[in-house]
């Protein structure tokens, strides 16, 4: 898959991809506008609880109306990111939010037409528009956040590991997430340093890396330390009847796995019991089906080896499998990985991806 392109530096696809972000950041503020005409239409979940909440600490530590705190490191590069839009732009977040995405456009082009052969410049502008136009991203685009920051940042890392090939500067564009969302710096750091370390000669290490990764991750069972939601529970419940049958011993790390592929596919309903449409619901539901797609292709493989050489699906699936191994499991911190993950569904084979999307969708409307 990866052959450098001709077309590597296209100025047209990087105006493009901007173009859609222009568009994105236009129907969020029509959106924002709009918020009350939509909720009496019988929307609901037009707003992201945690972005709300980061409005309110961002703008109290500019004011000096609180203190930093103990968790400030979890959100202090926010601070930074969006402290220009508060104080010199009238706490104007969009802006900030529209020139973060239009970084993360232009490197995502790059790496994109760089590595791959086999997209036209269109759909790579599609695969962009699957994040920018997310409803969940929609409804954070005017609130300080931390999914675009770390879209942005990512994309930049990944441009500069995969198309300049160096590790450095990679890890630089990387080491400012710590500030956003330590967690996910950690888990990224340690899968950039892997695919450094086994590139070239030395991809054949890459499936026994997987391998290994996954039989420490069941042998070194951590303890739950909450649910989050009830589609947790229930993961955690399969596993101790399991555990009750003599089937599973130590599988922990199994049930974090299948509530990260399947919670947001199977678990979230997009349409309350009185019919009301639940905005945030439909942006977790696209999320899952991408997630659920991604790993229908691994599983339809012939050659898992041949496919573990592409750097950016090495990338992808070591971060879902260390993402699944933590205390917080979040599959919204795979949002940044959305666009690669929708590229590497649409490249080569996907003809079983028709059938996954029709079935998840029937579980999610008729059997959850």
């Amino acid at each position: 898959m990866y052959k450098l392109n001709s077309t590597a530096s296209s100025k047209y696809l990087q105006i493009l991809v901007v173009f859609v972000v222009s568009i994105a950041a236009f129907a969020s503020l029509v959106m924002a506008l709009n918020r009350s005409t939509l909720i009496e239409m019988g929307w609901v979940g037009l707003e992201v609880p945690d972005a709300v909440s980061l409005k309110t600490t961002v703008s109290d530590i500019l004011d000096k109306k609180v203190s930093k705190g103990e968790n400030y490191n979890t959100y202090a590069g926010l601070v930074y990111i969006y402290g220009f839009a508060y104080i010199a732009l009238s706490k104007n977040f969009l802006l900030t939010n529209f020139l973060l995405l239009a970084v993360a456009a232009v490197s995502f082009s790059k790496v994109i037409c760089s590595v791959c052969d086999d997209f036209s410049n269109v759909a790579i502008a599609v695969i962009f528009a699957c994040f920018c136009f997310n409803p969940y991203v929609l409804a954070v685009f005017d609130f300080p956040n931390k999914e675009i920051p770390i879209f942005a940042l990512l994309n930049v890392a990944i441009y500069f590991l995969l198309v300049r090939n160096n590790f450095v500067a990679a890890f630089l564009f990387l080491l400012p997430i710590y500030w956003v969302r330590d967690g996910y710096f950690w888990i990224a750091s340690g899968t950039f340093l892997l695919c450094f370390l086994t590139a070239g000669v030395h991809k054949w290490m890459r499936p026994f890396v997987i391998l290994t990764a996954i039989l420490v991750f069941i042998l070194m069972p951590v303890e739950v330390l909450g649910y989050g939601d009830s589609a947790m529970k229930r993961s955690l419940d399969t596993v101790e009847i399991l555990r009750g049958s003599g089937v599973v011993i130590h599988a922990d790390f199994l049930a974090r796995l299948y509530y990260t592929i399947l919670s947001f596919a199977l678990f979230n309903p997009v349409f309350e019991l009185g019919g009301k449409f639940i905005f945030l619901n439909f942006g977790y539901f696209l999320l899952g089906l991408v997630i659920v797609g991604y790993f229908g292709k691994i599983l339809t493989r012939e050659n898992v080896a041949k496919f573990l050489e592409n750097d950016l699906d090495f990338i992808l699936l070591m971060q879902i499998l260390m993402l699944s191994f933590g205390l917080n499991i979040q599959p919204r911190y795979i949002f940044p990985l959305i666009c690669f993950m929708v590229a590497s569904i649409f490249s080569g084979r996907s003809n079983y991806l028709m059938p996954v999307v029709f079935i998840t969708c029937i579980f999610n409307f008729y059997i959850i």
